[in-house]
């Protein structure tokens, strides 16, 4: 639980795999929280690929977060990073899809009421995935109504 007193940081850190499942621990031991963000490790953007790290922290158990929070811009979907972590033993897609949605929801709680989850009283807001490429989005509910259906935005012609 958070107390009434906390700082927030956030820091971008290049390190080797070995270095930062160090750091983590030193963070966790310190009460912090562990975001893996998907920046470009699989080539959306301009640095080179390189997802050891991430799969070092994932594989040591050291990830509280997934998230696409990268400053510089230039980053690889989130479900590309699950995929690929999925793909290569170091996650299961039940750990994975939670530290995406409602380990976030519930680190600062307040923050994301009724989020986060799928159960009674919790918004409706969900993605389904192919099951053969989990990359490919076949729906999206929002709010409880789909507004993707089979890869196609659906016009709405009246308000809800």
């Amino acid at each position: 639980e958070i107390g009434s007193q906390m700082v927030a940081l956030h820091a971008n850190y290049h390190a080797t795999p070995q270095e930062a499942v160090q750091i983590a621990k030193e963070i966790r031991g310190y009460g912090g929280f562990v975001e893996v963000i998907t920046a470009d490790h699989f080539g959306a953007g301009q640095l080179e690929p390189s997802p050891e790290t991430a799969f070092a922290l994932l594989a040591e158990g050291l990830v509280d977060v997934l998230s696409t929070d990268y400053s510089g811009g230039y980053h690889d979907p989130i479900l590309v990073l699950i995929e690929k972590a999925v793909e290569g033993g170091v996650i299961s897609l039940p750990q994975a899809v939670r530290l995406a949605t409602s380990s976030p929801a519930g680190i600062v709680p307040g923050l994301a009421p009724c989020k986060g989850l799928i159960a009674p009283g919790h918004v409706a807001d969900m993605i389904v995935v192919d099951s053969d490429d989990i990359t490919r989005v076949k729906h999206v509910i929002v709010g409880g109504r789909i507004v993707v259906e089979d890869g196609r935005r659906i016009e709405r012609t009246s308000a809800p």
